[in-house]
C-alpha cells in the first residue's frame, strides 16, 4: 500500500487528518468520515456566516438608498427634504449630491417665479399704458367733437 509521509505535528491538524489515515496498512474509514464531517461542517458555518454578513451589509446599504430614492421624488416636486446622513461613503456622497441638487432646484424655481412675476408686472404696466393712451386719445376725440358741435350751434 502507498503511504503518504505526514509530519507528526501536521498530522494532528484536522486538515491533514485525511492524509494521515493512509498508513500503509490500509484506509481508516472512521478518520476519513471525521475529517469529511469537520470539513463540511466548517464549510456550512462559513457559508452561513457569509450569508448573514451579506444580509447585514445589504440592509445597511439598502435602507439609506431607499430613503434617498423617496427624497429624490420629493425634490422633483420641489419639496424641501431633510435626510439623515449614512455611514456608507457612497451613500453619503449621493446624499450630498441630492441635497445640492435640491438647493439648485429651489434656486431655479425662485428665479423662475421672480421672472414670471416681473413679466406679469410688465404685461400689466403695458396694458395700463395702452389703456391710458387709448383713454386719453378717446377723450381728446370726444372733446374735439364737443367743441365742433358747440361751435356749430
Amino acid at each position: 500500500m502507498f503511504a503518504l509521509p505526514v509530519p507528526r505535528a501536521l498530522s494532528q491538524l484536522p486538515v491533514f487528518s485525511v492524509a494521515s489515515v493512509l498508513d500503509g496498512r490500509g484506509l481508516n474509514t472512521a478518520s476519513v468520515r471525521r475529517a469529511a464531517t469537520l470539513l463540511l461542517g466548517g464549510a456550512a458555518i462559513a457559508v452561513l456566516l457569509a450569508g448573514g454578513l451579506a444580509f447585514i451589509i445589504g440592509r445597511r446599504i439598502a435602507a439609506p438608498i431607499s430613503a434617498l430614492a423617496g427624497a429624490a421624488a420629493s425634490l422633483a416636486r420641489g419639496e424641501t427634504v431633510d435626510l439623515d446622513a449614512s455611514a456608507v461613503r457612497e451613500v453619503k456622497d449621493l446624499h450630498d449630491a441630492l441635497v445640492t441638487a435640491g438647493g439648485a432646484v429651489r434656486q431655479v424655481a425662485a428665479e423662475r417665479h421672480g421672472r414670471e412675476a416681473a413679466e406679469e408686472a410688465e404685461r400689466r404696466a403695458s396694458f395700463l399704458a395702452r389703456a391710458t393712451t387709448a383713454l386719453a386719445s378717446s377723450r381728446s376725440v370726444i372733446g374735439t367733437r364737443r367743441r365742433k358741435r358747440c361751435s356749430r350751434n
